[in-house]
């Protein structure tokens, strides 16, 4: 049995997910990554959630699902922005929960596309789907925060994005401190 070990999480921490869904497999072929899903962990009244957008509006959702996915199949890994306080952790997972929860999801075939084609657009484009809220929350230390080091700025950010930016080395993998094996 797979579980989340709570004591090694951190609020902020970015919850990257290999879902079983169809859905989830469409996402990671158009796009090309290996994560269809991305979500942020936060600590609200004493309980762990993912922040996250889903169909049909953004919610917490419980660790303890993401383990019952895990635990039928799915992967999951575990992101960490380095190098940043206690303090803007909380805050970023806080702005999450005041600004990010019930968006309504948008994401389309169609929009993922335009995403996987056309690359960097000089514009962003409308939407709250599941990797912007991450960015958007993490944005509110510094817009700048997932800057790659040759500068590259990305105004719509997919899985794949995080991705890019874990071999970048922007963020670090810390799944194997968190995502643990249980006989219990």
């Amino acid at each position: 049995m797979i579980r989340i070990d709570l004591t090694q999480l951190m609020p902020g921490d970015i919850i990257a997910l290999r879902s079983l869904t169809s859905y989830g497999k469409l996402i990671r072929a158009v796009l090309g990554s290996y994560t269809n899903h991305n979500g942020l962990a936060i600590r609200k009244e004493g309980c762990w959630y993912i922040g996250e957008a889903v169909e049909p509006i953004s919610r917490l959702t419980t660790v303890h699902a993401y383990e019952a996915e895990v635990n039928a199949g799915a992967k999951l890994r575990v992101w960490r922005v380095p190098n940043v306080t206690p303090e803007i952790r909380e805050q970023v997972a806080r702005y999450f929960m005041e600004h990010l929860i019930g968006k309504k999801y948008p994401l389309s075939v169609v929009r993922l596309w335009v995403f996987r084609f056309v690359n960097s657009l000089p514009w962003e484009i409308r939407g709250d789907w599941c990797t912007r809220l991450v960015w958007d929350a993490w944005g509110t230390v510094g817009p700048e925060i997932f800057d790659r080091p040759d500068g590259k700025r990305k105004k719509n950010p997919t899985p794949r994005t995080l991705e890019n930016r874990l071999v970048a080395g922007i963020i670090r993998d810390v799944t194997d401190q968190i995502v643990v094996s249980s006989t219990l």
